[in-house]
């Protein structure tokens, strides 16, 4: 889940992934062009593991 200012995105390229053989996954979204400015909160969750938290910075 990515979290904005404005709620959770639903952004295309924001699905669930199964990870490959190595264990990765790779997501892709655009960031809509009126995007508050600002750092910003991706909330992975892996089955049976719990949850992972990192952040993305946007620029205007």
């Amino acid at each position: 889940t990515v979290n904005y200012k404005t709620g959770a995105s639903k952004a295309a390229g924001l699905e669930p992934k199964i990870s490959d053989e190595n264990g990765y996954c790779i997501w892709s979204w655009k960031v809509g062009t009126r995007t508050t400015p600002g750092d910003w909160e991706i909330v992975i969750t892996v089955e049976g593991a719990g949850q992972i938290v990192t952040y993305f910075t946007v620029t205007g």
